[in-house]
């Protein structure tokens, strides 16, 4: 879990890091606005085509032909060598390695626990 402090020492923003190939990827969690009519989050993050492309270069370009990757009017997720990438389009992202589970959801709580 990666926290961007702000100068007053506040969180501003939190993402969820992941080694994959000796590369460091990290996606960023929030950014959807919530609707309260429905009082769901909307597919808006604006975040998410970023991290899609990230997850997606983390696992090879050729990992949704191979199964290795999926991706979905929903989200994006990857599964290899015991790790797993989420992302959705209501700002959600997910890294787990078998043993922890960090997440960082679309209001912006971040989480990591095993």
């Amino acid at each position: 879990m990666k926290h961007n402090i702000s100068n007053e020492g506040t969180v501003e923003s939190s993402e969820v890091c992941f080694i994959r190939n000796n590369t460091l990827y990290c996606l960023k969690g929030e950014g959807a606005t919530y609707n309260s009519e429905t009082h769901q989050y909307n597919n808006d993050s604006i975040y998410y085509q970023d991290n899609e492309n990230l997850i997606l270069e983390a696992f090879g370009p050729n990992a949704v032909e191979n199964n290795v990757c999926s991706v979905s009017s929903y989200g994006v997720y990857c599964s290899a060598s015991g790790l797993d990438a989420f992302a959705d389009q209501g700002g959600n992202v997910d890294a787990y390695d078998g043993s922890s589970d960090c997440v960082v959801d679309a209001g912006g709580v971040s989480n990591c626990g095993g």
